[in-house]
């Protein structure tokens, strides 16, 4: 037996409340983009009379505001003006006002009679500049006994025509006045160069960091000493004064050699070196017939067996 079965309108009415709810969505969205939304301004003076109670809710009032240039400023009155300010006082005839000392302005007082206060001290003075203090003169250096043994120091440096640093210490060499770095000298022409620097750069040259053997105190206090060096056989300082890089002590054990590189005009005595480089396409030649004595020898080589005339192999004797 079959049973009735009951028609339902939940589907209806949830489809129509659906459909409902979009429309008015869709309508929300879409209405502002076409004007529906939109309310007339209206835009109303502060100073006009008329105003209505729409243009009231829906105006924007434009408010004005009186504004007098300096120009057109009312003008103070004369009673007022002519009575002076008690902190302001008049200035006596021919001398100038308050202001103005010597006739500059005074940064203290201004025309208007104003006084400006002294600026506070610091809170710190963490952050104050300070003056650099100039470099202490460096002391002399102490004469060395000719009693004293020689010692030797390794890879002594030239920081001067004279002077040098080796292991911490500073040696001048004895019987010559050092040349300063920074001094330049002039040619004949007229000319100036820095010959304090080339001087050094020769002694650098000839040095090379070769170990010295100088004669030192005993007692050895780290203090710059004046003394006598020798590179072998070599004396230092003689070699300087022969070729001009630094000049004898008047009456010295060097003068003689000094006054030679004077007449000789050699080193600081002469002109400006030429320190260009030479062009190597043009002296390639001279290069090679005359090579520099500080460069290296060439080892022989061993030559390869030269290759027997004739058939190889050769061929038999003929019985």
């Amino acid at each position: 037996m079959m049973q009735r079965r009951e028609k339902s309108h939940a589907h209806f009415v949830f489809g129509s409340l659906a459909c409902l709810t979009g429309a008015v969505l869709i309508a929300a969205f879409v209405a502002p983009f076409y004007g529906a939304l939109d309310r007339r301004v209206v835009v109303i003076d502060s100073g006009s009379a008329e105003k209505s109670d729409k243009g009231a809710k829906n105006g924007i009032v434009v408010e004005q505001f009186d504004y007098n240039e300096p120009e057109t400023a009312p003008e103070l009155d004369t009673a007022q003006q002519a009575v002076p300010q008690p902190s302001q006082s008049a200035p006596a005839e021919g001398q100038p006002p308050a202001w103005k000392e010597n006739g500059k302005a005074n940064d203290h007082v201004n025309d208007t009679g104003m006084e400006r206060e002294a600026p506070r001290p610091p809170l710190s003075d963490l952050g104050l500049a300070s003056t650099p203090k100039p470099p202490e003169p460096q002391p002399p250096a102490t004469s060395v006994d000719a009693g004293e043994q020689m010692q030797l120091l390794q890879r002594p440096v030239a920081v001067a025509a004279g002077r040098l640093e080796s292991q911490g210490r500073t040696i001048e060499l004895q019987g010559i006045e050092i040349v300063p770095v920074e001094q330049t000298c002039e040619t004949a022409s007229g000319e100036s160069w820095p010959c304090g620097m080339q001087a050094r750069t020769a002694f650098r040259q000839w040095l090379r960091s070769r170990a010295v053997m100088c004669r030192l105190p005993e007692n050895d206090s780290g203090a710059a000493v004046s003394t006598k060096c020798m590179l072998g056989n070599e004396d230092a300082a003689a070699w300087l004064v022969a070729n001009g890089w630094a000049k004898a002590v008047p009456g010295g054990t060097y003068d003689e050699a000094g006054r030679k590189a004077v007449e000789a005009h050699l080193g600081i005595f002469g002109d400006k070196p030429d320190t260009s480089l030479l062009n190597p396409e043009s002296d390639s030649g001279n290069m090679l017939d005359n090579p520099s004595p500080l460069a290296p020898e060439q080892e022989p080589q061993p030559s390869s067996p030269s290759l027997q005339q004739g058939d190889f192999p050769p061929a038999p004797a003929a019985q």
